[in-house]
Order: structure tokens, then C-alpha cells, then sequence
């Protein structure tokens, strides 16, 4: 064993090791002192730090119920939990492993209620005196390239020696703020690596200045590549407003998050404004709830807006509007229940992914004429489930066996999801209908491939039936336990 773990070279130690969890690294640097050298990188990669508690911590950061700031001040840790972190701190930040560090995040306890009083606190200290001393020892982590803020309440000093990390790329700030005001920041303090940036912000309105401002005054703008932006719904409109123009982005997302008890979903055109400000995105990603009945989106929109897209991800009322850029190729949508996008014509998309549709089967040709030029296709349709019956609808399978695709399509999926509230079948009436048995399902799917020679993936899916096939091989899976 002490021959191998010395003559086998470190790059090919690190590319078998890459792969295994913790746990089984931890092991197999017991084993050699040779293997425990090599495997340190890997094994204190990632840090986290608890600094504080807090009242509240949302289980979903989509859903956001705090009324007030009040919910996340700090609160003193327990002198138990307030040892354990001294005792990590001194870990990580010592000589031998603090090199190693290349992601760090910090998120507070949260205060346990169940417990009743919180007992033998520290009430001679800061509740952030354990986190400015993580802001004091930062620049320790000389390799730390990505940092997760979740309710950090940064400082002066925290910020200054954030930018003194030199290899500080990727910055995630949840739920934050900073008492810092602009005009207090040194103008040559700056975050001179970081290129991916996530900013979001749990408030029904702006502060005055808003939160986000240190942080854009201290991020080089011209070198943001990836931009994740969260806030309520109503906020982008007024964000559009102060917010500077940003070319060198190319990954943006914007967020919407549900802050307070009563909610309802954001308007698609609400984000209309702001993007301008991206006029060299290539990915567009839009996440949380979106209306998806806001018909004001489908009117058409300046050709400076996205007019570089390549990639949209999100509800489909926004992709009425981007069909007619001539470089998108790639749309991601979910629960698509309108039958207006089939007045499109898109040539230029060649990928197209749709989860939860809410049309019939019967619709899928409309489909495929909506985007002639397609490779890739994978959507979900309504399925109305029959006594779990492994069956299918002979009217269903009439359309996919006669249906001729594109030349251009490789890939297909289609999956029938079961939703009982799209039920077409009357009580008892399915002991009226007619369904094909498996071996006749098999074989029309088996005409379908034969008259589509251009095809060389298919995979037709229900929630207990699935037939995969592709060049030059053919699978079939059928779950028997259901009944015939």
C-alpha cells in the first residue's frame, strides 16, 4: 500500500478522490500520510460559520413572512454554541488548513423556542462579536473564491477585507444589509475578481439608499458575467430606475420572492423595464411565481431589449416576447395553458422544453409547427388516470403513431402526467372505452420511430408505462404490479 500511495502521481490521486463524499475521504486520508496530504484540498474545500442567531429563518427563501427588520437581528449564542464556534473558528483560520478554503458560508443559528429561554448567554459581548472576528481573520482564506452571505450584517471592516480576498469570484448576498453608506466606502475599495453575483433582498420597499447600492459601487461592473437579482415583485419597476447599465453580463436571473403574510404573484411585464439594462445576456432565467395570465406581455417590445438571446428559462407570457429575437435557440417554460403561442412562427429555436402543459395530446402537431427547426423536444402533457389503468386512449396513440415529425428533430420526450382534475371520464364510463393492450401500444410506438427515420432518441412516458428507445438500441419498461 505505502508503494502505491507514493509512486501513483498527486493529479491522478486527486482525480480518483474528486468524486468520493466526505465522509469516505475522511477515511481514506486515515489510511497513508501521503493520502491525507494529497486529499486536504478536498477535504476543507468548504467552511461554514454560524456567528449568530436569529428570530427567524425562513425554511424557503421564495417565501418570506418576517414584517419586520426586528426578525433578523442578532441575537447572543448560547455559551455552548458560542465555544463550538470559537473552537471551529481556530480551525479553520489556522496556518495548515485556511489555505485550503475555497467556499465559505456564513448563516445564523436560528433561536429555538421550543427550548424556552435561552440560558447562560454572553451578555457582556456583541451578539456580532464572533462575526467581526470572522470579518477580522477573512483574508486568511488567501484561496477563497466563492462566499455565501445568508443575514450577515456586514461592517466596514467586513467589507474591506472582503475586497482584499484575491481570489474572491462568486458572491452570494441573502437577505443582508450593511449600515455602511456609499459616500463612507473608500472609491478605490473595490471587488476587483468577482464575476458572479446574487443580490437578494426581503423587503416590500426600497430603503433609503437602497441596499443594494454599497454593493454595486464595490463590484467592478464591467466584469459581472452572472447576475442573480430577488426581490418582491412590485420592486423591479423602481429597481429599472437607479439601476446602471451592465453590458458585460451575460447569465441573468430575476427572482421573484413572496415577503410578507399576504401575497400575490408578479406581473411578467413588471421586469420589462430592467431589461434594458442587460443588453448582452445570452441566458435569461425568471424563477419564483410569475403571473402567468398577464396578456400586457404578449405586445412587442423594443428591439434593444435581450437582443443577444440565446437561452430563456421561465413562464411562458415573457416568451411571447423573445420568440421574435432571431438568435434564441433554447426555451425552458412550465405550465404553458395557452393556445396563442401557436400563432408563432420560430425557425430560429431548436430546443424547446415544456413542463406541465395544459393542452391536450391531441394539440401536439400545432406544437410542432410553432418551431419547424426543432432538434430537441421534451414536454409534458395532461393525462387523465383510469383506475391506474397501464392502458392508453387508442385516440392518443392515433395521433402520436401518424404524426410526422421535422427532419431536423433528434430527440424526443413526452411524458403524460396524471391530473385528475383534466379527467375527461365521467364516473363508470371507462367501462365504455376501448384501451390498447401493451403489446398494441408497443407496437404502434414502433411504427411511429419506423416513420421517422430522423429520429435517434424517444422517450414515451405515463405514470406507469414508459418505452425508451435509441440508435441502434430499443428499451421497455412496464410496471406489472398494475392492473391489467
Amino acid at each position: 500500500m505505502s508503494s502505491v500511495c507514493t509512486q501513483v502521481p498527486d493529479e491522478l490521486w486527486l482525480e480518483i478522490l474528486h468524486d468520493l463524499p466526505n465522509a469516505a475521504l475522511q477515511s481514506v486520508a486515515l489510511t497513508h500520510h501521503n493520502l491525507s496530504r494529497i486529499s486536504r484540498p478536498l477535504l476543507f474545500a468548504h467552511c461554514t460559520f454560524r456567528p449568530y442567531a436569529v428570530p427567524c429563518l425562513p425554511a424557503n427563501n421564495d417565501n418570506v413572512r418576517w414584517r419586520s427588520d426586528a426578525m433578523l437581528e442578532p441575537i447572543l449564542l448560547t455559551r455552548d454554541e458560542r465555544d463550538r464556534e470559537l473552537e471551529r473558528l481556530a480551525f479553520w483560520f489556522s496556518p495548515e488548513i485556511a489555505p485550503y478554503v475555497r467556499s465559505c458560508t456564513l448563516k445564523p443559528l436560528r433561536e429555538d423556542s421550543d427550548s424556552g429561554p435561552r440560558k447562560d448567554l454572553m451578555e457582556t459581548e456583541s451578539p456580532t462579536a464572533l462575526l467581526d472576528t470572522v470579518f477580522e481573520r477573512l483574508p486568511l482564506f488567501v484561496g477563497l473564491s466563492d462566499l455565501h452571505a445568508y443575514i450577515v450584517h456586514f461592517t466596514k471592516t467586513g467589507l474591506e477585507n472582503l475586497c482584499r480576498l484575491p481570489s474572491l469570484s462568486h458572491l452570494d448576498v441573502v437577505f443582508g444589509r450593511t449600515t455602511i453608506e456609499p459616500s463612507d466606502l473608500s472609491p478605490n475599495l473595490r471587488l476587483p475578481h468577482v464575476k458572479r453575483f446574487q443580490f437578494k433582498y426581503a423587503r416590500t420597499r426600497f430603503a433609503n439608499p437602497p441596499m443594494h447600492h454599497p454593493w454595486l459601487q464595490l463590484l467592478r461592473l464591467d466584469q459581472i458575467a452572472e447576475l442573480h437579482l430577488a426581490f418582491a415583485g412590485r420592486l423591479f419597476p423602481d429597481l429599472a430606475l437607479t439601476f446602471p447599465v451592465l453590458s458585460s453580463v451575460r447569465s441573468l436571473t430575476l427572482h421573484t420572492l413572496r415577503v410578507g403574510v399576504t401575497w400575490s404573484p408578479a406581473n411578467v411585464s413588471a421586469v420589462l423595464a430592467i431589461l434594458p439594462k442587460f443588453p448582452g445576456v445570452e441566458i435569461f432565467r425568471m424563477e419564483g411565481r410569475w403571473w402567468q395570465a398577464d396578456r400586457c406581455s404578449f405586445e412587442p417590445i423594443p428591439e434593444s431589449t435581450l437582443p443577444v438571446i440565446k437561452e430563456y428559462d421561465g413562464p411562458l407570457a415573457m416568451l411571447a416576447v423573445l420568440l421574435a429575437r432571431p438568435t434564441l435557440r433554447r426555451v425552458t417554460t412550465h405550465n404553458m395553458f395557452d393556445k396563442q403561442l401557436y400563432t408563432f412562427n420560430v425557425p430560429n429555436v431548436i430546443s424547446f422544453t415544456a413542463s406541465y402543459l395544459f393542452l391536450k395530446m391531441l394539440d401536439f402537431p400545432e406544437l410542432l409547427k410553432t418551431f419547424p427547426l426543432l432538434k430537441d423536444l421534451d414536454v409534458e402533457f395532461p393525462y387523465p388516470p383510469v383506475n391506474s389503468r397501464p392502458h392508453l386512449d387508442p385516440e392518443i396513440m392515433h395521433t402520436v403513431q401518424n404524426l410526422l415529425l421535422q427532419p431536423s428533430l433528434e430527440y424526443l420526450r413526452v411524458r403524460l402526467w396524471r391530473d385528475p382534475l383534466q379527467s375527461t371520464f365521467e364516473a363508470g364510463s371507462e367501462h365504455d372505452t376501448v384501451f390498447l393492450e401493451l403489446e398494441q401500444t408497443i407496437d404502434l410506438l414502433r411504427g411511429f420511430i419506423a416513420i421517422n427515420g430522423s429520429l435517434a432518441y424517444f422517450w414515451f412516458e405515463t405514470h406507469d408505462f414508459l418505452y425508451r428507445w435509441r440508435v441502434p438500441y430499443n428499451f421497455v419498461q412496464f410496471d406489472r404490479g398494475c392492473d391489467a
